[in-house]
C-alpha cells in the first residue's frame, strides 16, 4: 500500500507541474518544467510495473 500511495503523490505532482507549465514565463523554465514531467512519467511507468508486475 506505501508503493501506491507513493503513486498517487507522483501523480498529483505531475498535476501540479502541468498547472505550473501553463504558468511558466521564461524558456529555460519551461525547459526544466518538462524536464521534470518527462522524470516523472518515466518514475510512474516504473512503480505502475513493480506495482501491478506487468
Amino acid at each position: 500500500m506505501r508503493l501506491q500511495e507513493r503513486l498517487k503523490r507522483i501523480q498529483e505532482f505531475e498535476d501540479d507541474l502541468d498547472a505550473k507549465k501553463e504558468k511558466s514565463i521564461s524558456t529555460r523554465a519551461k525547459q526544466v518544467d518538462d524536464i521534470k514531467r518527462n522524470i516523472h512519467i518515466k518514475l510512474i511507468e516504473k512503480l505502475s510495473d513493480v506495482l501491478f508486475k506487468k
